[in-house]
């Protein structure tokens, strides 16, 4: 039986968390396999030691990938998740919700970024305030899009079309009120937002 390009390079990981992550390419016939022997950012490295100590499970190889790929970026999509690991979407969907269900990431948007949660561990807040602030704009963009085809967007619609949360549509909708951009009409669940004219 074939063994699994992921696998070979899991072992590598495994024995060298002080090292950039291994990469691989999967051709027809073969298997391409990058090491790098540079030694790792001290910080990061931290973080998932102290974090799988924690864990009852060990990280696997494509979360190691996605949680190395976020601390050297600023957020991840599915697409990019996927390009990363070699992995088929509905794999790489797995990964992720599980890292979501554990607190670690968030989904802003199309993307995927830290929790504040770990940005307290390993960035400043400063920077996930900037991050959070790209978020925002790219939901703005969306919100208003959507607005320019339709008389109004509730708060339903606006979780649907960002993929967030409930929390964060009520976060934009402050924001996009707060800069007199939407004017919010009803209360509660029954609120729908227009744009201000």
């Amino acid at each position: 039986m074939p063994i699994h390009p992921a696998t070979i390079v899991a072992g590598f990981l495994g024995t060298s968390l002080s090292k950039p992550y291994p990469e691989y390419t999967v051709y027809k016939d073969a298997i391409r396999l990058t090491l790098y022997s540079a030694t790792d950012d001290e910080n990061f490295v931290r973080f998932i030691a102290e974090t799988q100590d924690k864990r009852i499970k060990s990280f696997s190889l494509s979360e190691l990938m996605i949680l190395r790929y976020l601390y050297d970026n600023k957020d991840i999509s599915l697409s990019k998740a996927s390009e990363l690991t070699q992995l088929p979407i509905s794999e790489v969907k797995s990964s992720l919700r599980v890292l979501e269900n554990e607190n670690f990431i968030e989904l802003s948007g199309r993307v995927y970024m830290f929790t504040s949660a770990v940005y307290e561990k390993l960035k400043t807040d400063i920077k996930y305030v900037q991050d959070k602030s790209v978020t925002y704009l790219k939901a703005k963009d969306l919100i208003l899009e959507y607005l320019s085809t339709h008389e109004s967007i509730n708060n339903e619609t606006i979780r649907r079309l960002c993929r967030c949360t409930g929390k964060q549509a009520s976060y934009y909708t402050k924001k996009l009120r707060d800069e007199e951009i939407l004017e919010m009409i009803g209360e509660s669940r029954a609120a729908k937002y227009i744009k201000k004219i």
